[in-house]
């Protein structure tokens, strides 16, 4: 996972100057809010075992923009972000699983007008979950796992000038479990 941490952050590094020699424009994101996952779907809930199923999640992304037309642009995003951590408790067992996601993908903006635009965007993640077991039944365990999904999403872009207010969904699956993320942020083009 270290090794495409490391790819992630120079791909955000690099997002810039790649947009920039494209007449583009390159911008930093930084977002937080909060997921909410159907780990009901993945670990189905019994009598007297719980489950928390949101918590606070954060990413920070760099990419740029290639205006097309006055009303349309097309651009690319890469990141890192972190998922939150759920767990799942009962009958002295508690099961902690978090995760986190290096993110790439395309993304259209239509402009609604210069201090209004909508996105949409589509790619896909390479996600790292670790679960750690602890309790009187099997003791404690840690396990990791990584994988690849498909992530979608759509928001939107609110003010003018070169830093704007940025609020969005994503959905992206993590070993199964699907994982919304609802996050609002800021958006800053160089």
């Amino acid at each position: 996972m270290k090794k495409t941490l490391l790819f992630v952050a120079g791909v955000a590094i690099a997002a810039p100057s790649i947009a920039v020699a494209d007449n583009g424009s390159p911008y930093i994101v930084v977002r937080g809010g909060i997921t909410n996952t159907d780990i009901d779907a993945y670990m189905p809930s019994m009598q007297g075992v719980s489950h928390k199923k949101r918590d606070k999640a954060f990413s920070v992304l760099g990419g740029g923009l290639y205006r097309i037309n006055d009303g349309f642009s097309v651009g690319f995003e890469a990141g890192y972000g972190y998922l939150g951590e759920y767990t799942s408790k009962g009958h002295g067992q508690k099961i902690t699983y978090t995760g986190s996601s290096a993110e790439f993908a395309l993304m259209g903006v239509a402009h609604a007008n210069d201090s209004l635009a909508f996105f949409l965007r589509g790619g896909f993640n390479l996600w790292n979950g670790k679960a750690k077991t602890s309790g009187n039944l099997i003791g404690g365990i840690s396990e990791s796992d990584n994988g690849t999904s498909g992530l979608y999403g759509g928001g939107a872009l609110i003010g003018s000038g070169p830093t704007k207010f940025r609020v969005g969904v994503d959905v992206q699956k993590v070993d199964e479990v699907e994982v919304g993320t609802y996050t609002v942020g800021v958006q800053h083009s160089f």
